[in-house]
C-alpha cells in the first residue's frame, strides 16, 4: 500500500528546482527560537492595549489611530518583502538579529514619542522601524520549514504559534497593569525584551537556511556534472542574487501560481481580522467603557485560547495530515472550518449587547483564527521548494501588511461614519466569503502515487 501524495506538495521528480534536502538541525526546531518568539510577542503585547490611548494622549483622533496602523502596515510591506527573501540568501540568523535590533529601536522611539516629546509625528515615526525590521515571525516560520518535513510541519507550526500566543497572554495583561502604575514604562520594557531576544538569538539559534547549509553539496554536484560533460543552466546552479530579495514577494507570486492564488484569496479572511484588531481597544473603550487594564485581560483570554488551540488541538488534527492514507489533506477541512468559525465570531462580537457576551465571543474567534492560520500556512509551505521558504514567508507577511495598510483606515472610517460595530459585522461577512473562496481554490486531496494529480501539476513554477 502506498501513501497518498500530499495534495499541496509542489515537489516535482526530476526537476532540479525541487531537489529535496534533509531537514536542518537534525529535523528539530531550535529550542532557543521559542523563547525569542515568546519575548517578541510579550514585548508587542505590552503595548497593544495602550497604543490607541497613547494616540489620544498626544491629541490624535480616531482617524489618527487608523493612520498609525497604516504607517506600520506600509513599513511592514516593505520590510517583509525584503527580509524574507534576504534570509534565503544570507541566512536566517543575521536577518533575525536585524529584526530584533530594529524592533528595539522602534519601541525606544515610541517611548520617547509619548513620554518625552508628546508628539503625534514622533509617534508615527516610531511605527516605521518596527514595521520595517520586526520580521521575527516571518523568519521563524522559514526556520520551521527548514527543520521539518511536510508530514510534521503543521504540528511544528502549531507549537510555534502556541509560543507566540503564550507571549500574547502575558503581554497585554502586564501592559494593562503597568499602565496604572507607570503609564509610559511598557514601550521601554518592550525595547529591553527585544534586546534580550537578540542575545539569545546570537548564542542559541543555529543557521538553518538550505542554500547556505547545502552550498557545498551543490558545488560538488555541479563538479560531477561538469566532469561527466553535462551542461548546466544558470537557473539550476546559481541562487538568485541577493539584490533579488528586494523583489522577493513579486517574484514568488509570479513563479508559483498556486501560492499566488492562496495568498490572494486569504486576504478576504485576513483583512477583517486585522480590522478587528486595530479597532478592538477603541471599540471596547467607547462601547463598554473598558479601561486599558480590562482590555488587556480580554486580550490575554484570546491568547490563552490561542495557546490551547495550538498546543492541544492542532497537534491532534495534524497527525497524518500528509503522507498517510487516512489523513492526506487534513489541512483542508481545518483551514475551512477555522475560517468560517472566525467569520461567525466576528459577527457575534459586533452583535454582542453586553461586555460579557462580547468577551464570550473572543474564545471561538481565537480558536478559529488559530486553526485557519496554522493550516493555511502549512499548505503554503508545501507549495514552494525548500530554498524559497524565506521568500514565501516574506510574501505571506507582505500581503498581511497590505491588510494592515488598509484595515486601520477602513476600520476607522466605518466607526466614524457608519456605526461602532461595523468593522466586526461587515468584517465577518467578508471573512465568510473568503472562507468559501479558499474552499474552492485549495484542492481537497491529491492523487495517490504515479505522476500526481492534475491539481498537483498546477503547483509547479510557471
Amino acid at each position: 500500500m502506498t501513501a497518498d501524495a500530499c495534495p499541496y506538495l509542489a515537489s516535482q521528480p526530476g526537476d532540479p528546482k525541487w531537489r529535496s534536502v534533509a531537514p536542518a538541525n537534525g529535523g528539530r526546531v531550535p529550542r532557543a527560537l521559542l523563547p525569542v518568539l515568546f519575548l517578541d510577542m510579550l514585548a508587542v503585547g505590552l503595548v497593544i492595549p495602550l497604543l490607541s490611548l497613547y494616540a489620544k494622549g498626544v491629541g490624535g483622533s480616531k482617524l489618527f489611530v487608523g493612520a498609525l496602523g497604516t504607517a506600520y502596515g506600509v513599513a511592514q510591506l516593505i520590510g517583509s518583502s525584503v527580509l524574507g527573501g534576504l534570509s534565503d540568501s544570507i541566512g536566517r540568523v543575521p536577518v533575525l538579529q536585524l529584526s530584533l535590533i530594529g524592533a528595539a529601536a522602534g519601541y525606544a522611539t515610541l517611548w520617547y514619542a509619548v513620554a518625552v516629546a508628546r508628539s503625534p509625528a514622533w509617534l508615527v515615526m516610531s511605527r516605521i522601524p518596527i514595521g520595517l525590521f520586526k520580521q521575527s515571525q516571518t523568519i521563524s516560520r522559514a526556520v520551521v520549514s527548514d527543520c521539518t518535513r511536510a508530514d510534521s510541519r503543521m504540528a511544528a507550526l502549531g507549537g510555534l504559534s502556541a509560543t507566540i500566543g503564550a507571549g500574547f497572554v502575558f503581554g497585554p495583561m502586564f501592559g494593562g497593569i503597568l499602565s496604572k502604575r507607570a503609564k509610559f514604562a511598557p514601550p521601554l520594557i518592550a525595547a529591553v525584551l527585544f534586546l534580550l531576544g537578540f542575545v539569545i538569538t546570537t548564542f542559541g539559534v543555529p543557521e538553518t537556511a538550505p542554500r547556505l547549509l547545502h552550498a557545498g553539496e551543490e558545488e560538488e554536484e555541479s563538479g560531477k556534472k561538469q566532469g561527466d560533460g553535462q551542461e548546466e543552466t544558470e537557473e539550476e546552479t546559481s541562487p538568485p542574487p541577493r539584490c533579488a530579495a528586494l523583489l522577493s514577494f513579486w517574484a514568488l507570486v509570479r513563479d508559483y501560481p498556486f501560492a499566488r492564488k492562496v495568498i490572494a484569496t486569504k486576504l478576504l479572511v485576513d483583512l477583517p481580522y486585522m480590522m478587528m484588531q486595530t479597532s478592538f481597544a477603541l471599540y471596547t473603550q467607547e462601547v463598554f467603557a473598558l479601561d486599558a487594564k480590562k482590555t488587556g485581560y480580554v486580550l490575554a483570554l484570546a491568547g490563552v485560547v490561542n495557546v490551547l488551540a495550538h498546543s492541544a488541538i492542532v497537534p491532534r488534527l495534524a497527525r497524518g495530515c500528509c503522507g498517510t492514507t487516512a489523513g492526506a489533506g487534513r489541512e483542508y477541512p481545518v483551514m475551512v472550518f477555522g475560517a468560517l468559525l472566525s467569520a461567525l465570531s466576528l459577527v457575534a462580537l459586533g452583535a454582542a449587547p453586553s461586555a460579557t457576551l462580547f468577551v464570550a465571543a473572543i474564545a471561538p474567534l481565537s480558536l478559529g483564527s488559530a486553526l485557519y492560520k496554522t493550516a493555511v500556512t502549512a499548505i503554503l509551505t508545501q507549495s514552494v521548494p525548500p530554498h524559497d521558504a524565506g521568500r514565501l514567508s516574506g510574501a505571506v507577511d507582505a500581503m498581511n501588511s497590505v491588510c494592515r495598510v488598509v484595515a486601520p483606515a477602513i476600520g476607522g472610517l466605518l466607526m466614524e461614519y457608519a456605526f461602532d460595530a461595523a468593522p466586526f459585522v461587515l468584517g465577518g461577512a467578508c471573512s465568510a466569503v473568503g472562507a468559501l473562496a479558499l474552499a474552492l481554490v485549495v484542492p481537497r486531496r491529491g492523487a495517490a502515487g504515479g505522476e500526481g494529480s492534475s491539481e498537483a501539476s498546477k503547483l509547479k513554477p510557471e
